[in-house]
């Protein structure tokens, strides 16, 4: 397929980039659009009428992601910098990017968080693909850097339109009602519409519920969310972290969604 066919006019103006209820509905008042695969029809309803189209032992797999505050300030001698995380790539690098007064970022450079001693940010090389934005880096010991971010992080994205106010006004408008592992760097979206009543109905109504791990925007950096090859099957996708639990994997009835 050429990756041209896909290409049309969309203006940014109208593309939401805040939850459905800051923008005054409900949880599950956001627009759906279903397709019928028998017949080719198209219907667009809204999310809250999803339950219509489950039946009695469907199996209905949600990701339990919830997306990261992806800043933290670190510190070397008497320099200070806001070290943003903006991906990850193979081998724990980290893709970063790194605001500094009084300090000179380069390769080889050590920096240490200024809430947590124990983390440091060891700078390896600029990000051959965005040189003088973004670097590679290695978090140290990089099983601090979630629970850091979790605990401290704020919020500083050049690449995303998120409002910043309601970051910290409405933090949970971000996150899907059975959220419960951080590690996403984008809103894992498509689980934030469905509400604590739709999940009570389609239980009710027969469908079971399993649950998994997948840290949205991890791979790569989050600058390089478009596909550039002519075509669309020569694009290379990066691998992001996931988690099934033996439980879902136990759980054989094919998705609903």
């Amino acid at each position: 397929m050429k990756t041209e066919d896909f290409d049309f006019k969309l203006d940014p103006a109208i593309v939401p980039h805040d939850p459905v209820e800051l923008r005054g509905k409900t949880r599950d008042g956001g627009k759906m659009i279903v397709l019928d695969r028998s017949g080719g029809k198209i219907e667009h309803t809204s999310v809250s009428s999803i339950c219509d189209y489950f039946r009695p032992g469907d199996l209905l797999v949600l990701n339990d992601s919830y997306m990261l505050l992806n800043m933290l300030e670190f510190k070397h001698g008497d320099g200070t910098a806001q070290v943003s995380v903006y991906g990850y790539e193979p081998g724990n690098i980290c893709v970063v990017g790194i605001e500094a007064e009084e300090l000179l970022v380069q390769a080889g450079l050590v920096l240490t968080s200024m809430d947590n001693n124990k983390l440091t940010l060891h700078i390896q090389e600029p990000h051959p693909d965005h040189t003088g934005q973004l670097w590679r880096a290695k978090f140290e010991p990089f099983d601090l850097l979630v629970s850091t971010l979790e605990q401290h992080g704020q919020r500083l994205d050049k690449f995303s339109l998120l409002h910043t106010t309601y970051w910290k006004t409405a933090p949970q408008a971000y996150r899907s009602v059975f959220a419960r592992k951080p590690g996403s760097l984008q809103i894992p979206s498509a689980g934030l519409h469905f509400s604590r009543e739709s999940l009570a109905e389609a239980t009710a109504k027969g469908v079971e519920i399993a649950y998994i791990t997948l840290h949205v925007a991890t791979a790569g950096s989050l600058m390089d969310r478009k596909i550039d090859e002519e075509n669309i099957e020569d694009h290379k996708v990066g691998s992001e972290y996931y988690e099934i639990s033996e439980i879902a994997a136990a759980q054989p009835t094919p998705p609903t969604v």
